[in-house]
């Protein structure tokens, strides 16, 4: 698998940021501290993975928040992936009011 690109709409500190890897085999995310990188790990790990329940991020209290988007954005994004395979697909994952939202090229899972 290949991480073609992101985009968040909010996540941390990061907010309405989208990044291209396209055309890159190697990728290193370097900055001072405090610019995101880390917020970025967790971002592609919460894609992957999915948004940890309410329940289990009060007993694991370093990913207590899960991200949340500071200024009331949309808590989420989109990860665009190559398979390994040759097909491309788009996950995208939000939190609102009513839940959780989880879509993998535009259909529920």
């Amino acid at each position: 698998m290949h991480i073609n690109g992101l985009h968040i709409n909010g996540f941390g500190n990061l907010y309405n940021r989208s990044f291209d890897f396209k055309n890159h085999r190697l990728t290193v995310v370097f900055a001072e501290n405090g610019i995101g990188k880390s917020t970025l790990k967790q971002f592609i790990r919460m894609m992957l993975f999915g948004f940890p329940s309410r329940g289990f991020r009060q007993h694991h209290p370093p990913i207590d928040d899960a991200g949340a988007p500071r200024g009331g954005v949309i808590h989420g994004g989109r990860m665009e992936i190559i398979l390994d395979n040759g097909r491309s697909s788009t996950i995208q994952r939000y939190v609102g009011l009513t839940g959780h939202e989880n879509l993998v090229d535009g259909e529920s899972i």
